[in-house]
């Protein structure tokens, strides 16, 4: 089954501009959208719609295709997702006659959604005959404590309240839960979108998901929220694979265990630190491949600060890298394979030769 993700992504934002492919936390925020997308088990192909030339270069530097340039009126801000889906979507099938039975829209304003929630929409799409899946988290202002002027008196914004009713009068715990949709996920069949000219259909499931991860980033303050939010979750993270309390501490069999160095062995040194645009080294990709066949637990280590772990992860993954761990920090292990125990000289083969048979 063909899974297309379409990331939107016009240029010309008011509110933040060049926000698509500003960095959040040292990477083109689109670019998470956009790793997210292809660490999906379901997803077959990943493109972005956009009408500036910026934004495609750096998408496509992120692992995506921009197979066109979107008209530029499709590109104003009062022009809604339909046409844009639409156009992506004929756009494929008249050029290369692409069919994908399902349409994931990923918004790159959404850049704490990961894989995981992308894949439960698919899920529970092909588990139904619903229309489309949309992704939701709890509202944090209740619609029956909102209004609207009628001339300078306050009316309920919904129409079937009534002031007698009063419901804006009670605790938040003793009303109905609500809910707001979050612009992370929406999963929709290919003909709801042509033939019935919709972004969602009838039947809609919701896929509810925690506030933290429904972060959108439309404004200043949205990037400084997200920054922190992905820095704690790094922090995490980091903690998780490598505990403060023992930096050392043994990852994997220690006498099956190949411990590499990412800087000068599997990426090629930059002296501006730009990590996201090292080059990978020759070789490294499929060395690591077929030492992890011959049963080996490979462990990679870096001494970059522990906030560029989710950098690293997405550089790993956008050039293939096989491993099993990744340590901000270096644990213990028979092998180091970098300037002590077996030194790098820039070839892989001789690397597995000096390891040996398994």
């Amino acid at each position: 089954m063909e899974v297309l993700a379409i990331i939107p992504a016009r240029g010309g934002s008011k509110k933040v501009p060049g926000k698509n492919i500003r960095p959040l936390n040292g990477v083109p925020m689109i670019h998470y959208s956009i790793r997210e997308a292809r660490r999906s088990r379901h997803i077959t192909r990943v493109i972005v719609s956009t009408d500036d030339e910026a934004i495609a270069r750096v998408a496509r530097e992120g692992g995506a295709e921009v197979p066109f340039l979107r008209p530029a009126e499709l590109a104003g801000d009062r022009v809604t997702d339909l046409p844009v889906f639409q156009h992506a979507i004929r756009h494929l099938e008249q050029t290369e006659g692409y069919r994908p039975e399902i349409i994931a829209h990923l918004r790159p304003t959404a850049p704490l959604r990961r894989a995981e929630h992308i894949d439960a929409g698919i899920d529970m799409l092909l588990n139904s005959d619903a229309d489309s899946v949309r992704s939701v988290t709890a509202a944090g202002q209740h619609p029956h404590k909102m209004w609207r002027f009628e001339g300078t008196e306050l009316r309920p914004f919904l129409p079937n309240l009534t002031l007698a009713d009063e419901p804006f009068n009670q605790p938040r715990q003793l009303l109905p839960p609500a809910f707001i949709q979050n612009g992370s996920v929406d999963i929709v069949r290919r003909e709801v979108i042509l033939d019935r000219n919709s972004m969602t259909g009838r039947k809609i499931l919701g896929l509810l998901m925690d506030e933290l991860d429904s972060t959108n980033v439309d404004h200043e303050e949205d990037f400084l929220l997200a920054e922190l939010l992905m820095r704690r979750r790094e922090t995490a993270a980091a903690r998780a694979v490598a505990p403060a309390a023992d930096p050392n501490a043994q990852v994997g069999p220690e006498a099956r265990t190949l411990c590499v160095d990412i800087d000068g062995v599997l990426a090629v040194p930059r002296a501006d630190l730009k990590y996201a645009e090292c080059e990978p080294i020759p070789g490294a990709a499929d060395a690591l491949r077929r030492l992890r066949d011959r049963g080996f637990f490979v462990a990679l280590f870096t001494g970059r600060h522990f906030n560029r772990l989710g950098e690293t992860r997405g550089w790993l993954e956008r050039h293939g890298i096989p491993y099993d761990h990744l340590v901000m920090g270096k644990p213990t292990a028979r092998h180091y394979i970098d300037d002590r125990g077996i030194t790098f000289r820039g070839d892989w083969t001789e690397v597995e030769r000096e390891i040996g048979g398994p």
